[in-house]
């Protein structure tokens, strides 16, 4: 995924939790404690399940409909220790037709 803002010192075997910031300060667990596989300064690469895929998908759409929303990417400082985070954020946003037009056309043209 390269639409997250990452911690600076973000290493593979981290754990992490995946967050969405809402304009409005709401801020939601969309994926909890999953260890990274491959990072680098812009991308990260995660072993996830169907439904963990779909949450991040959902999570995505939202990030780019919602001017001023944020997907960031938080570490756990002691994984053995601390207790996976309850996802927060499982609804799904319904885009109009119209939106998730112009949502593919930004996205395929790289806006």
């Amino acid at each position: 995924y390269s639409m997250l803002t990452l911690p600076t010192q973000l290493q593979k075997g981290d754990f992490i939790d995946i967050r969405l910031q809402m304009p409005n300060g709401g801020d939601y667990i969309v994926i909890s404690k999953k260890q990274v596989l491959k990072c680098d300064a812009t991308n990260i690469s995660l072993n996830m399940r169907e439904e963990e895929i779909n949450l991040m998908s959902n999570a995505i759409i939202e990030y780019y409909i919602m001017t001023g929303s944020k997907l960031y990417v938080t570490r756990y400082t002691d994984p053995g220790i601390q207790k996976t985070a309850s996802a927060t954020r499982l609804h799904t946003t319904i885009i109009p037709a119209e939106e998730q037009h112009s949502l593919r056309t930004s996205t395929a043209t790289g806006l």
